[in-house]
Parts: C-alpha cells; structure tokens; sequence
C-alpha cells in the first residue's frame, strides 16, 4: 500500500518508526492528520516524499515525449511550493479504495480516485477498486510520477510504467477469482 511506498521512502534514521506508526493507524477519519513522528503528519510525511519520487522520470521518453521530471504528479499544484504535492496526499491519505457498486464492471484501479484527483475531468465508467489482475504498485508509482500521462486512457488506464511481475495466469474475473487449488 501506500505506507510501504511512500511512507519513509527517503530512507532516513526514523523511517521505519514512522512506517510502523503508519501501520498501526486505526482510525480511517483521522489518517491524514494521524502523527508518525513528532511534528509529522501523514498528510505531510506524504507530501514531503512525492516530490522525489516524481522526479524518478525526468527525461525518460513516455508516450513519446520526454517527461519533464518533478510537477507532473497526479494534482500536482503551480506553482512549485512546499503546498504542490498536498492534493495528491490528502487523496493517498485516504488509503482506503471507493467502488462504485452501481457500475457492473471493475477494469480500471482507482477510477474513482482519477475522478476527484481530475476535479471530474477523467469520470469514471468502471466500479473503481482493485481486482487481482489489477498491478497497484504499476499503477500508484505512475500517477506519482507521471501523473495522468502515466495510465493509458486506451487500455483501461494501464500504468505506462510497469515492472516485469506479470499477474497469476489462473486468476479470473468472477468471484471467488481464483482457480481451484493445486493438488
């Protein structure tokens, strides 16, 4: 999830104290302003580690274009501040998904999440959520570092950046989802 990402990535002496912290959070209504450390917020914690993970992009050719680097996370905010990446932690914040249950289909991962963070530009026309096909580290450090140019609005938002971890080939889109047990 999000903690295992971005909580501590900077990999400095209380990282992993505030990983834990993170971890242990109970209550989904006071995530964004839950301490890690003292003086840290998870609100901040996130924001303050975006921005080097945006910049793992710079000058890498993505969708043929060369990527500028750091302001194209998801809701990244002009002009370039200490408040720029706010928008996109107080979503990841969240840490939780939204379905849209009224939508008989789940093909795209955060779909709902693409909505707000779009201010309603990118509606959403699949359930949102994550089904087992679905890569969340893929597609989480694409719209961290490319921002919406990192799903491909052709291929149910796929993220552009992918690792070579490919899904189970026995999953499959009914419940339970997974084929019977090896013997």
């Amino acid at each position: 999830g999000v903690g295992d990402v971005i909580v501590g990535a900077l990999g400095d002496a209380g990282a992993m104290a505030r990983r834990l912290a993170y971890g242990a959070l109970a209550d989904p209504a006071a995530w964004k302003t839950a301490p890690l450390a003292p003086g840290v917020t998870v609100e901040q914690e996130l924001a303050t580690n975006l921005a080097p993970i945006d910049a793992i992009d710079t000058g890498q050719m993505i969708n043929m274009q060369t990527s500028p680097g750091c302001g194209n996370a998801l809701a990244f905010r002009l002009p370039a501040s200490a408040t720029s990446y706010l928008a996109l932690a107080d979503l990841l914040a969240d840490d939780q998904l939204y379905l849209d249950t009224s939508k008989p289909t789940c093909t795209v991962y955060l779909a709902l999440e693409l909505e707000l963070a779009s201010a309603g530009d990118l509606q959403h026309t699949s359930c949102g959520g994550r089904t087992l096909r679905h890569d969340a580290l893929d597609a989480l450090l694409s719209v961290v570092t490319l921002g919406r140019a990192g799903l491909d609005p052709l291929d149910a938002f796929a993220p552009r950046l992918r690792s070579t971890a490919t899904a189970h080939p026995d999953i499959t889109d009914t419940f339970p989802f997974l084929a019977a047990p090896n013997p």
